[in-house]
């Protein structure tokens, strides 16, 4: 009696081991060219058990299972039914059940997956998983520079001053100029012009001049002068202190006077443009021209400043519009030009240079990754109670609890494990 109480205990304990346990069953809806993934954990030795179907008898085009390091341990192309497919584990991991339609139409598909434990310590693994985080931290070794000090450096440096600037004066047309009338006598021509040509920029080791501006002054009939005598007394005082030259057109045209007097009241005007070569053409034979600057009347004035403007030849365009009278035009024109003088002068000076120190470092480098892992197994006890109750479920009918303890039997669990079972072993007292 007792030789068959161990036998059966050890028969219920293999087939414990054999038992395949369901892991998912479902019935899917694969929608056309989609794929639908499934992730469960299994043990190492275990045995997977796939059975597959197309409920409609349609071909799904591939059915895999793939480890977690991505190696294909299963796949089947175009595949309506797969029954009871045997795959072993042999690292525990995460495995991947990957279903691929690429039909236009969907397929409804009923799967089930089934582990067959590979040991009786693995009969309650948890198939269920979790993304875990892992980090790893990489150290780059670099040199740095350290400030230790300061070194302070004596040294003269030559260079080149500006010792004098000053504002010379230069007179580039004062003249009347007679304009004939247009009259009724074949020939005559009632335009003139005067010629402006500004003196050149020069440019020398240590000294410069460059024009900065100028500026013309018209006006008509021979009392004219004695309106620009009017400008000389209104900059009397002023142009002696403020630019060193009593020309009013000078310090017109470097801005130190707004305005100018001209004549005014009755009289012959004159029309008057600023021109160059092309334009100057076009105004002596009466047609269309353009102007730096025009006007029309007894009397004109016009700075120029621009240094585009500066440089060059210009025209000073007259043009007398009476029929019967001669017209004289009194033209006035001056350019300033700035003079500066260098000197080479040397200056002491005083650099201050950081000196530093080259050192080993190392900067930290942390890079963080994810990935799949099996979630936290509960530690499987096969105490006195669970093999208690086997054996009471598939012993002959008649014997109870009460039966056993009776017969004063204890029950050693004995922590061998092999392949498949677990032996208990029965000692009677």
């Amino acid at each position: 009696m007792r030789n068959r109480f161990l036998f059966a205990l050890l028969i219920c304990t293999c087939m414990q081991a054999q038992n395949a346990i369901d892991v998912y069953e479902s019935t899917f809806k694969l929608k056309g060219t989609d794929e639908v993934n499934f992730f469960f954990g299994f043990a190492e030795n275990d045995n997977i058990v796939l059975n597959f179907e197309e409920i409609n008898g349609k071909e799904v085009k591939e059915v895999e299972v793939l480890e977690t390091s991505g190696s294909s341990k299963f796949m089947d192309y175009k595949t309506t039914k797969i029954e009871n497919k045997n795959i072993f584990v042999n690292d525990k991991g995460v495995y991947e059940f990957r279903f691929k339609n690429s039909a236009v139409k969907g397929r409804i598909c009923k799967i089930k997956i089934q582990r067959i434990p590979g040991s009786a310590e693995t009969a309650k693994f948890n198939t269920n998983w979790k993304w875990k985080t892992t980090f790893d931290t990489t150290y780059v070794a670099y040199t740095q520079d350290s400030l230790v000090g300061y070194d302070t450096i004596r040294y003269t440096e030559r260079t080149k001053d500006l010792k004098n600037k000053r504002i010379e004066e230069i007179e580039l047309c004062n003249k009347f100029v007679t304009l004939k009338s247009e009259g009724l006598i074949i020939g005559n021509n009632p335009r003139d012009f005067v010629p402006i040509s500004l003196p050149q920029n020069e440019v020398y080791e240590l000294q410069t001049k460059q024009v900065i501006g100028w500026a013309y002054w018209i006006g008509c009939g021979r009392e004219s002068e004695n309106f620009f005598s009017k400008n000389k007394d209104m900059i009397a005082g002023l142009a002696q202190i403020t630019i060193g030259t009593t020309s009013p057109l000078a310090a017109f045209a470097i801005g130190q006077v707004p305005n100018l007097f001209v004549p005014d009241g009755d009289g012959t005007p004159v029309r008057y443009a600023i021109t160059n070569v092309p334009n100057r053409d076009y105004f002596l034979r009466g047609l269309q021209y353009r102007a730096f600057d025009s006007g029309f009347g007894k009397g004109g004035y016009k700075r120029f400043i621009d240094k585009n403007l500066c440089q060059g030849t210009y025209f000073i365009c007259l043009q007398n519009e009476s029929t019967f009278n001669k017209l004289d035009v009194n033209v006035k024109a001056v350019a300033v030009r700035e003079i500066c003088e260098y000197a080479y002068v040397n200056h002491p000076r005083i650099r201050v240079s950081p000196r530093y120190v080259s050192k080993q470092t190392e900067s930290e480098s942390t890079q963080n990754s994810k990935h799949q892992c099996i979630t936290f197994q509960k530690r499987n006890s096969y105490g006195f109670r669970f093999y208690f109750n086997n054996i009471i479920k598939n012993y002959p009918a008649g014997v109870t609890h009460e039966t056993l303890e009776t017969r004063d039997y204890l029950f050693f669990k004995i922590n061998f494990v092999f392949p498949f079972f677990k032996p208990i072993f029965v000692i009677s007292v």
